[in-house]
């Protein structure tokens, strides 16, 4: 009976090794992003095989966003030079 112990002891123990290797495993296949930002163009999908360090898709940094809008816009919203100062302007 000790014998039978002792084995089932070390099945569990190879168990909990291989757990533990499968839980490294699933914690590297994670991908993250330095910053928030907005995607360009993505051409990965599921199952494809990446490096470390490489260039998957264009991404801006979301903190650093601008926008050029037309005048023709603010026109078209009733908007005009005199009376919208920002692009947060309800005019």
């Amino acid at each position: 009976m000790q014998a039978e112990g002792a084995q089932a002891a070390t099945q569990i123990r190879s168990a909990q090794l291989k757990l533990a290797q499968a839980q490294l495993d699933l914690s590297h296949t994670v991908i993250t992003a330095p910053t928030d930002g907005i995607l360009g163009e993505v051409n990965i999908q599921p199952g494809d095989y990446i490096t470390i360090g490489e260039d998957l898709f264009p991404m801006i940094d979301s903190s650093s966003v601008w926008a050029v809008i037309s005048p023709n816009i603010w026109a078209g919203a009733g908007c005009f030079t005199s009376t919208c100062r920002s692009a947060y302007s309800t005019c």
